[in-house]
């Protein structure tokens, strides 16, 4: 969708084929899909790749004027060993803030509206996507 969206912006005409009879209806029948990344606290292409995905698809979903796009933040939380170790590992790595910041169990509580029992990381330009609004949005986009 987003090739066919930046090639109308363009000015360029394009035409959708979809396997099913419903648009939408293959991994976007979702009702909603959330947006983090999986960032990674090693030096890695994949760690890096990951990081510029998120951030390219922040701002593109962040661009867009439709409602299918929530910027609400999405908290990872902090629910065993494991998830603790790898927590650690990304804040000794990245702890600028840009990307995502620490927060208690008490701000996490703040932030959802409802009782976090766990600390974890917030990633403020995270959100959900509505996939059925979001394709409709952009096939109805400027042809």
């Amino acid at each position: 969708m987003y090739t066919k969206l930046y090639s109308c912006q363009k000015r360029h005409r394009c035409d959708l084929f979809e396997k099913s009879d419903q648009i939408c209806s293959g991994a976007s029948s979702h009702e909603l899909l959330v947006t983090y990344p999986k960032l990674s606290a090693h030096d890695t292409a994949f760690g890096a790749f990951t990081l510029q995905s998120y951030i390219f698809a922040s701002s593109f979903y962040n661009g867009l004027k439709t409602d299918a796009w929530k910027r609400t933040g999405v908290i990872m939380l902090n629910h065993d060993d494991a998830s603790e170790k790898r927590q650690s590992s990304l804040l000794s790595k990245r702890d600028d803030g840009e990307i995502f910041r620490f927060v208690d169990s008490h701000e996490a509580s703040v932030l959802t509206g409802v009782d976090v029992q766990f600390d974890g990381l917030f990633f403020e330009d995270a959100g959900y996507i509505l996939p059925e609004e979001l394709c409709e949005f952009l096939i109805d986009s400027p042809k």
